[in-house]
């Protein structure tokens, strides 16, 4: 009986989670349809910046970005400093600097936003972990203080990590934060905004524990082999960078997990 029980309430897991994580076949075909081309930026010297490099997303953004040539300038901005191969170990890292600013005074920084092509916004934290108070501050103030700096500063394409479910009329905390950011940076005038709605996170290793997301992986990853509802931080990490070279015409583009898994595919 109890085994019954297990598989009923790992298919009602899954089922939920497809039905959460669901992506519109039509808007798959539309991100489909628009091809990397990597040749378009050859020559540009493209400048960027990281927001939230120590996490896990942010880590692997900045590994993609040390495997694009394309990108010739990379500053980590951030509370602390980001740990980076040194380019004596690895000579991708040459292109790299840090800039240590402080995220409640950020008047004081407008200068470490300014000159960048592309933009990447991955900061965050969770309830459990800064209480409401402080996860609003850094989901919200901090990222849409931040972009206003940048789109002052002459930014041209930002690349947001939302979360799926984001949802500026939902009920609680988490979705309805990503939802109002999502609202208003799509007001703000950036020649393209993209942002990134993944699912579950598979990540190979956190530097802070979520129990929840720990036993909801557990229960997953087994089940989504074809990474419906979840996604590899890596792949991720890769996919972000990448759609730097999608010619989309869309001003404001929101990629869900299936896109993300689809469009890993593609670079492979």
């Amino acid at each position: 009986m109890g085994s019954r029980r297990l598989v009923t309430v790992t298919s009602l897991i899954a089922l939920g989670a497809g039905i959460y994580f669901y992506s519109d076949p039509s808007h798959l075909r539309h991100i489909l349809s628009v091809p990397y081309d990597f040749k378009m930026a050859q020559g540009q010297n493209l400048s960027a910046f990281v927001l939230g490099g120590t996490g896990a997303v942010g880590r692997e953004i900045i590994k993609a970005l040390a495997q694009s040539p394309q990108f010739t300038k990379v500053t980590l901005i951030g509370r602390r400093q980001v740990p980076l191969p040194s380019p004596d170990e690895d000579k991708r890292y040459d292109k790299f600097d840090e800039k240590i600013i402080d995220f409640d005074n950020l008047s004081e920084y407008e200068d470490a936003f300014k000159g960048y092509d592309v933009g990447f916004s991955s900061l965050g934290t969770t309830r459990a972990q800064s209480g409401a108070a402080g996860f609003y501050k850094v989901d919200h103030d901090y990222v849409i203080n931040t972009a206003k700096l940048a789109k002052a500063g002459g930014l041209r394409h930002l690349h947001l990590v939302s979360s799926a479910g984001a949802n500026k009329n939902a009920f609680f905390l988490y979705p309805k934060t990503k939802g109002q950011v999502e609202e208003e940076l799509s007001t703000m005038g950036f020649d393209r905004l993209s942002i990134y709605r993944p699912g579950l996170l598979l990540v190979d290793h956190r530097d802070d524990f979520r129990i929840a997301e720990a036993i909801f992986r557990t229960i997953i990853k087994p089940l989504d082999r074809f990474r419906w509802f979840s996604v590899d931080t890596s792949l991720l990490g890769s996919v972000i960078v990448a759609n730097s070279f999608r010619k989309e015409d869309k001003k404001v583009e929101i990629l869900f997990n299936a896109d993300i898994n689809a469009l890993g595919k593609a670079l492979k």
